[in-house]
C-alpha cells in the first residue's frame, strides 16, 4: 500500500482546497440561476398584466371582431359625429331578403322598417327606421348577418363592452360612441370593400337561425335590451 497522499482518480479522496474550490463553485452558480430565475419572475410581473389585459381586450363574437383601445373614435375632417345613423338604401324588407336569402327579424314595437338594404356581398341585410321611431328620437339600424370564422366587422370601443343576456344567449352592449369598421366583398367576391365610421351605442347579440344582430340608434341599454328580447 502506498504513503497517505491525496489521489486524483475516480472513487479516490480528493485535496480539501480543491474541495472547497468546488463548493463555492456550485453556490456561484446556483447563485446565477436564482438570480436569472427572481429576475424572469419580475419580468413576469411586469409583463404580466398587459398581456392578459391585450389578450383578454380582442375576441371574436359571432363574426365579430372586437377589440378595446382607448380614443378609437375616428375623428377629424369628414369623419360623422358619434351617434349618426347612416341610411340602408331603398329596398322594401320582402326584396332585401329575397336577394339575401334570409329575412331578419323586425322587433315589433319598431314595427316595418322605413327601408331596406342588402351588402354587395349579400351578407348583411340591414333595416332603417327613420329618426322619431326610435326612443330617444334616433334613426333605428338593424344590421343582420351570419357568423362567419372570418369577422365581417370590426368594433375599437374605448371602453369594454357590457356583457348582458339576450334570451339564452350572450350579448355585448357598447355604451360609448366607438369605431365600427365593415369588410365585405364586392360584387364578384374577389376583392373587399372597407368602410370605417363612429357608431353610437350598440347592441351586439346573436339571434334566431345563426344570425348575429347589430342593434345601433337606441341609446338607453334597457330599451335595446328589451328590443332585442322581443325577437329572440
Amino acid at each position: 500500500m502506498g504513503g497517505g497522499g491525496w489521489g486524483g482518480g475516480a472513487g479516490e479522496p480528493v485535496p480539501v482546497a480543491g474541495w472547497r474550490a468546488r463548493v463555492r463553485r456550485r453556490v456561484r452558480g446556483r447563485r446565477r440561476v436564482l438570480l436569472a430565475g427572481f429576475a424572469a419572475v419580475l419580468v413576469g410581473l411586469v409583463l404580466a398584466a398587459p398581456v392578459r389585459a391585450g389578450v383578454a381586450s380582442f375576441f371574436d363574437f359571432g363574426g365579430v371582431a372586437v377589440r378595446t383601445a382607448p380614443s378609437s373614435a375616428p375623428s377629424g375632417p369628414g369623419a360623422p359625429p358619434p351617434g349618426a345613423v347612416p341610411g340602408c338604401g331603398a329596398l322594401t324588407l320582402d326584396a332585401a331578403a329575397r336577394r339575401a336569402g334570409f329575412r331578419p327579424p323586425v322587433p315589433p314595437r319598431l314595427g316595418a322598417p322605413d327601408a331596406a338594404g342588402v351588402s354587395a356581398d349579400g351578407r348583411m341585410v340591414s333595416l332603417c327606421w327613420a329618426a322619431g321611431r326610435g326612443a330617444g328620437g334616433d334613426a333605428v339600424r338593424l344590421d343582420a348577418f351570419r357568423g362567419t370564422l372570418d369577422p365581417l366587422v370590426g368594433k375599437t370601443s374605448p371602453v369594454p363592452p357590457e356583457w348582458e343576456q339576450v334570451g339564452t344567449g350572450t350579448a355585448l352592449w357598447f355604451p360609448e360612441a366607438h369605431r365600427l369598421e365593415l369588410l365585405l366583398r364586392a360584387p364578384g367576391g374577389s376583392t373587399y370593400t372597407r368602410t370605417v365610421r363612429t357608431a353610437g351605442p350598440t347592441l351586439l347579440w346573436q339571434g334566431p337561425d345563426g344570425l348575429t344582430l347589430r342593434l345601433e340608434g337606441v341609446p338607453a341599454k334597457q330599451e335595446a335590451l328589451r328590443l332585442a328580447e322581443s325577437v329572440s
